[in-house]
């Protein structure tokens, strides 16, 4: 994943990290990471799971959720 601030911005600080499993609440993985991936290894086979991204600036606005879905083979 990736995002930019708008410019003038103060810049991208950190992405928040979260997983739903098949449609439950969503849980944090990552609360605060500059990192731009991740490996999750906590995945079932035959369960679908929901990851959402989004990132905060360096004076705490943060931009919208981004998801993806993905299933464990």
């Amino acid at each position: 994943w990736s995002a930019q601030d708008p410019t003038p911005g103060s810049g991208v600080a950190y992405y928040e990290l979260q997983v739903s499993d098949n449609g439950g609440p969503e849980q944090t993985v990552v609360a605060a990471t500059r990192s731009r991936f991740l490996v999750y290894t906590h995945l079932v086979t035959g369960h679908r799971y929901t990851f959402r991204v989004r990132a905060r600036d360096r004076v705490n606005n943060w931009g919208g959720w981004v998801s993806a879905n993905t299933q464990a083979g």
